[in-house]
């Protein structure tokens, strides 16, 4: 019989269930020693992914020999709701996280951590989001500022200054994430940045984002771990979100996709053949973009897989 334990974790500790008791452990060296000393070898444990609350004792988990599943907290919110509770408390989470990986056991993937290199590439991208987040909040205030009829020529100055700095650094971090991506992943790097319209940072994003696809058997599920996947609401006579996308996934990939789409529908044959259909039939633009977005996520997959580059007249890597 498995032995599953549910892991509620925070900044400062973490409530583990087991034995049919919910016990409360630091969230630091000699909490995670006394937690592998309470439990058999080879346990299953599993927790929610709260941001990088979990890794450090997932990674710790995983060298004392147990195995670990991080799991999409919405999985627990919704299991939590169809089952009517009425307490949030982090002892409860616990319990609920194991009631639900003992229902749905057989749908669970164990974590499998990504190389130190690609590890570190995701927190480089974490952290030029949020530049470029900051440096548009900037150009957005600048541009306020230009049209009054009063400015200030040193807050000018500055926000210039400001912008200018933040493009740097966003450079030189990017420079820093492709060079550790070509450590490990050089030629998927290559082959994935000769698909028209795909460049070598979009390219170097979504390999370090998928852990190189090494977690991923086709590209629907790519694209459903993006947020590109359609969403349809339909209940009666009512359809709601038609054409819409479900937006659980990467903001960031998500609107590299797009840029990427208005590229290869002029240069990519098989996404300017597809964008054209689709718009002859009436399909609207945002619908048409999607496509082409899928399409993007469709040959980017194969190409990672088959391990060749892309030939825009010939599709047959793209069989996946």
């Amino acid at each position: 019989m498995k032995n599953i334990i549910g892991i509620d974790i925070s900044k400062e500790y973490f409530d583990a269930f087991m034995n049919n008791n919910v016990i409360r452990f630091k969230n630091d060296l000699n909490g995670f020693t006394k937690f592998i000393k309470s439990i058999p070898l080879e346990s299953h444990c599993i927790m929610e992914s709260t941001s990088t609350y979990c890794y450090k004792l997932a990674y710790f988990i995983l060298n004392s020999g147990s195995i670990v599943y991080i799991i999409n907290p919405l999985r627990i919110k919704h299991f939590t709701r169809m089952n009517l509770s009425k307490c949030k408390t982090d002892k409860q989470d616990a319990i609920n996280i194991t009631k639900y990986a003992e229902k749905m056991f057989d749908e669970l993937t164990p974590f499998i951590p990504a190389s130190k290199n690609l590890e570190e590439c995701k927190q480089i991208y974490n952290s030029i989001d949020q530049f470029d987040k900051h440096r548009i909040a900037l150009i957005n205030q600048l541009e306020s500022i230009e049209n009054h009829n009063f400015q200030n020529k040193i807050l000018v100055k500055t926000l210039k200054n400001s912008i200018k700095n933040l493009e740097k650094e966003i450079e030189k971090l990017e420079k820093l994430a492709e060079d550790l991506i070509k450590v490990e992943h050089s030629k998927m790097l290559e082959d994935i940045s000769s698909i028209k319209g795909i460049g070598t940072k979009t390219a170097a994003l979504i390999i370090a984002k998928t852990n190189g696809f090494s977690n991923f058997e086709d590209s629907k599920k790519v694209s459903s771990f993006f947020g590109c996947c359609p969403r349809v609401h339909e209940s009666g006579s009512s359809v709601k979100s038609k054409g819409m996308i479900s937006k659980i996934g990467h903001s960031d990939i998500r609107t590299r996709l797009y840029m990427c789409s208005l590229s290869a529908i002029k240069h990519n044959k098989r996404c300017k053949d597809l964008y054209i259909r689709l718009i002859s039939k009436g399909k609207a633009k945002k619908v048409a973009m999607l496509a082409v977005a899928n399409k993007l996520i469709s040959q980017i997959f194969a190409i990672a897989k088959s391990g060749e580059k892309y030939i825009d007249c010939y599709e047959k890597t793209l069989a996946y």
